[in-house]
């Protein structure tokens, strides 16, 4: 009775989805491209302090130090700020709607009781 009763309450299970084949680099692929950025960072910036001696060494430490100082602002000043403004942006615009109870919910749950009690075997035809 205790069985027949709980059936009546809850809803089929739900199967399960397959999982798809994902594949997967080893771990120590983090740790190579963080050698290719930084490495790739360090030649394009050697090649541009290259570039710069043609200027003078006064005019190429100052854009050295500009390079440096614009990466350091966009990396941990501006891109926080936009993440922030973008944030606060889409929480005040896009506030959760609540659900009115209608009629289209009231039919919504009385299909669900139909079905609760056709799998229970409560439905009587």
């Amino acid at each position: 009775m205790v069985f027949s009763s709980h059936l009546a309450y809850c809803p089929p299970p739900v199967k399960k989805r397959k999982k798809k084949a994902t594949c997967w680099l080893p771990w120590w692929c983090v740790f190579l491209g963080w050698f290719l950025l930084l490495s790739i960072s360090g030649i394009s910036t050697f090649f541009t302090l290259l570039y710069g001696l043609d200027y003078g060494r006064a005019k190429s430490i100052k854009w050295v130090m500009s390079l440096g100082l614009s990466l350091f602002q966009s990396i941990f000043i501006l891109q926080p700020l936009k993440v922030l403004g973008i944030a606060v942006f889409f929480a005040l615009l896009l506030k959760p709607v609540a659900v009115e109870e209608s009629e289209e919910i009231e039919q919504l749950k009385l299909e669900q009781q139909i079905k609760c009690g056709r799998y229970s075997g409560r439905h009587s035809l």
